[in-house]
């Protein structure tokens, strides 16, 4: 291998590792945003209704 293959390689491999350390932070800046975005979310809904208990003589009734 001569020595200007060897700097090309060095260097393409240096850039693929720059690229993929990018690309981890985007993803985790991603998820972090995501995550607070739904907590916020999570915190901001109101409660669900309660509804009243079901008496004995309800029924479910099919329709067709």
């Amino acid at each position: 291998m001569s020595p200007t293959e060897f700097t090309f390689f060095s260097v393409t491999l240096f850039l693929a590792l720059v690229a993929l350390l990018e690309w981890k932070r985007r993803r985790d800046l991603v998820r972090q945003r995501l995550s607070k975005g739904l907590k916020e979310f999570v915190s901001n809904t109101p409660p669900a209704p309660e509804f009243p208990a079901e008496d004995e003589n309800d029924t479910l009734v099919i329709a067709q």
